[in-house]
């Protein structure tokens, strides 16, 4: 996992266009690799470690809301995360933006 996010720290001082197509793709090739090796748990740890990146220390409600999730849960929260402004916006329903392309 933290070879993981030294790739998404470099990907992410990518601006524009290019560096969000590049954070779409990378988060769809550690999804699809979460779903086939490591399922809901891999999921959960690559959640958490993006948002504590991205917002810094996390509320505990979102830690235990995180932990009681579900594996598709996971997945569309951690989609959200590339155009979410704010911590509650990852949880918002119908944000997923790595369908395209």
């Amino acid at each position: 996992m933290k070879n993981r996010m030294v790739v998404w720290r470099i990907i992410c001082r990518t601006g524009g266009e290019d560096g969000f197509e590049l954070r779409r793709l990378w988060l769809r090739r550690i999804l699809q690799q979460a779903r086939d090796e490591g399922g809901r748990e891999m999921l959960r740890d690559l959640l958490l470690l993006l948002l504590r990146e991205r917002f810094g220390p996390l509320p505990p409600e979102t830690d235990e809301r995180v932990d009681r999730a579900s594996a598709p849960d996971l997945e569309s929260w951690t989609e959200n995360l590339m155009v979410a402004g704010a911590l509650d916006e990852v949880f918002a329903p119908n944000r997923q933006c790595l369908a395209a392309g």
